[in-house]
């Protein structure tokens, strides 16, 4: 009996998916266990052209939804496996960090994303950059 292209398809995304799961299993635990400075290194690693906007929609959809299996999953630690991957790919990309006010008079929120030329790969899932104020870019070094 041959296989269908949709098998092979649904394969495919499903290993993807479990691979990009542990991606972000392994950068929300790196958070967790190492200082900033030694965050920021290992960010700042991913330079080359940008990512074909199909890719990277299609990484960035497989790291959202690869991280609801991942306890305490965080924008850094998505933009952070989002940036691996496309590094592994040859495509460079940029973590952002920025701000905004929070709920209170003393609140602020941070939020990290990845771009890759002009799109953004993840950290704009429910539009939410259009409240947040550049603060820092990241950008790679080279491989």
């Amino acid at each position: 009996m041959p296989v269908s292209y949709k098998a092979v398809r649904m394969a495919r995304d499903l290993l993807a998916l479990l691979k990009y799961t542990a991606l972000n299993l392994y950068f929300r635990s790196y958070i967790g266990s190492f200082t900033f400075a030694s965050i920021k290194q290992k960010i700042s690693s991913s330079d080359g052209p940008p990512a074909p906007p199909e890719l990277a929609r299609w990484v960035g959809r497989l790291v959202t939804v690869s991280a609801r299996y991942v306890p305490h999953s965080t924008c850094l630690s998505r933009a952070m496996a989002a940036q691996f991957v496309l590094k592994r790919k040859g495509y460079g990309s940029t973590v952002c960090i920025g701000v905004a006010n929070g709920d209170g008079p003393d609140a602020m929120l941070a939020h990290a994303w990845l771009i890759s030329g002009d799109s953004v790969v993840v950290g704009n899932e429910n539009n939410e950059l259009e409240k947040f104020k550049l603060l820092t870019q990241m950008k790679g070094r080279g491989r």
